[in-house]
């Protein structure tokens, strides 16, 4: 990989050309599909921890922790050396996809528990997705929810339950899957749990970035959305100087990670929430198409995560076709498909489908 002059990367990008492709669907919804081809994370890691002064400018500038990941993918245009190729569908060839991927934002929560109410209202769009697969007797089928949540103690005992938002949402989808008589897994490696290589990679990628300062960030949080719904009514802002959107978008805004940090206590960029995804789709794709999970079965992964990585990656397919891209943010419970296959030469091809509502 070279780093150098990463810029014209963007800078090549004609405006008139065709990145995406767009559908018109019935709903009066849109629906955007880009494709991409992109070198392993992990190569893109090494060659930015190898020394390129720029990329670890914040670092160097920071007497915060020296080992975050963030720093490392701090600046915007990162994004074109992560995503490789990206274009539509003519523009990058991609044979019979292997595996196909959905990314789902868990449901509206309180303390990390979703209300019954909420997990009955959801279960029809649990349907609609569970049904856009098609799913026949001879696919493979697994629901991997994120390990993000809490243990709470129990009144009536000595035992603590883990509380989690994520595993709620992916209950519903798992209850769908089971009236309709699909089976499925929930972890991918039969060799373990959870700390086999490939679910523990995949466990990673799906957690919500780390939080220094929880006080923090509920306090700018709350100032920043109280600020965001100002600004949308033309009102006054309630609070001059703080952020003008939620800490998460902030993420995607921030001019460095000192910068994120001091102002919203997360410590991580959006740049590196995408870099720590993709790891874990990394390891997962090399899993099932070249891997020990190869076989001629068609292969669905749902997984349940937060909401950050949605509006990141489709940050990221902008920032890499020169702002043509739409930003999407993802409601709770909403979601996007992948489809992964390969290219004549066996490279691995990613195409993504973004449903936009009105």
């Amino acid at each position: 990989m070279n780093f150098e002059g990463e810029k014209k990367l963007l800078e090549d990008h004609s405006r008139e050309a065709k990145f995406f492709d767009i559908e018109e669907n019935e709903n009066g919804s849109k629906t955007y599909t880009v494709r991409c081809r992109r070198p392993k994370i992990r190569d893109v890691w090494k060659d930015a921890r190898g020394g390129k002064g720029e990329i670890l400018r914040d670092v160097a500038s920071w007497d915060g922790d020296q080992d975050l990941q963030a720093p490392v993918f701090g600046e915007g245009y990162h994004y074109g050396v992560m995503m490789g190729d990206v274009g539509p569908k003519e523009a990058i060839e991609m044979e019979k996809p292997e595996l196909e991927v959905a990314c789902v934002r868990h449901l509206k929560h309180e303390g990390n528990v979703v209300s019954p109410q909420d997990l009955e209202a959801y279960k029809k769009r649990a349907e609609e997705l569970v049904d856009s697969f098609n799913i026949g007797e001879d696919d493979e089928v697994y629901v991997i929810a994120s390990p993000s949540g809490q243990w709470q103690g129990q009144e009536d005992s000595n035992e603590a339950v883990k509380l989690s938002r994520t595993a709620d949402t992916a209950g519903v989808i798992k209850d769908v899957l089971e009236e309709k008589g699909i089976k499925f897994f929930d972890k991918i490696d039969p060799r373990g749990d959870e700390t086999g290589p490939v679910d523990s990679a995949l466990f990673k990628a799906l957690q919500e970035f780390d939080i220094r300062d929880d006080a923090l960030f509920g306090e700018e949080n709350k100032k920043g959305i109280a600020n965001l719904r100002a600004t949308k009514a033309g009102k006054d802002l309630p609070h001059p100087g703080a952020l003008t959107m939620s800490a998460p978008a902030y993420a995607s805004q921030a001019p460095n990670l000192k910068d994120l940090v001091d102002r919203t206590g997360i410590t991580e960029l959006s740049s590196a929430t995408i870099a720590r995804t993709f790891r874990g789709l990394d390891v997962a794709e090399e899993y099932f198409l070249n891997g020990r999970g190869k076989n001629n079965k068609r292969k669905i992964v749902i997984m349940c995560g937060h909401g950050q990585f949605v509006t990141d990656i489709t940050e990221a397919f902008q920032n890499t076709t020169a702002g043509q891209f739409p930003t999407i943010f993802a409601n709770n419970g909403d979601y996007f498909t992948m489809q992964v296959g390969k290219d004549k030469e066996g490279k691995i091809v990613e195409e993504y489908n973004f449903t936009k509502q009105d």
